[in-house]
């Protein structure tokens, strides 16, 4: 008796994992399925959208492919602005996710998403961590390579300084990825939301851990 019970429990077992095995699979394709969706496709925001409207001077965006794409709690968007580094056709834009009827552009506690796309088409996105910033830096003398610092900006006093904590390769094709702490960075303004018509001389950057440097730092180390 007891050893009929056992091959029962042990049938049990088996289908529990082989529906536990499919589910996964059907999870897993479905995730796949949705990043090919946006990934490499037309950079449209219009498609994504379930409404649309604006509020405060922005563009807001209920959506919940995004939702899910992002694994949100909220289904709600708000289109910060966009960028664009020199000498490429690449377009940065960002959206905030959160309440756009309490939205402070300097409110850092919300995920924030860039949409990285080259001639129209979507190529990667990034997630900038709540209480981070970003600034799209030079990495090479020439202009000619560009790439995206995540750090946190720090004013104290009169002195303002962005600590970066992580560095983005921004390659010519719209894709990115993670470089080493240690990676040359020739120049990097301030985040979006602290560029002043005239940058304070108090102005630093850096990697964290690192130099401090200033705008243009190399020019005066160049014989």
């Amino acid at each position: 008796m007891e050893q009929k019970q056992a091959g029962i429990l042990q049938k049990r077992i088996r289908e529990i994992c082989k529906v536990f095995t499919i589910l996964s699979f059907l999870i897993f394709f479905s995730c796949q399925s949705q990043e090919k969706k946006f990934i490499g496709g037309k950079f449209d925001i219009a498609s994504y959208s379930d409404k649309s409207y604006s509020s405060n001077g922005f563009k807001i965006i209920e959506s919940k492919e995004l939702k899910n794409f992002f694994h949100e709690k909220t289904d709600v968007f708000i289109e910060k602005g966009w960028q664009s580094p020199e000498n490429v056709n690449i377009s940065i834009v960002e959206f905030v996710a959160g309440n756009g009827k309490s939205f402070n552009q300097l409110d850092k506690n919300k995920n924030r998403y860039l949409f990285i796309s080259l001639d129209g088409i979507l190529k990667d996105t990034l997630k900038i961590p709540k209480g981070m910033d970003y600034a799209v830096c030079q990495l090479s003398k020439d202009k000619k390579e560009s790439g995206i610092a995540v750090g946190k900006y720090i004013v104290n006093g009169g002195n303002e300084y962005f600590e970066i904590h992580q560095l983005y390769g921004l390659k010519n094709n719209g894709n990115i990825s993670q470089l080493a702490k240690n990676t040359t960075i020739f120049d990097c303004p301030a985040p979006a939301d602290y560029i002043k018509e005239e940058e304070p001389d108090s102005y630093h950057f850096g990697m964290i851990g690192g130099k401090k440097l200033t705008r243009y730092w190399y020019e005066n180390t160049e014989k």
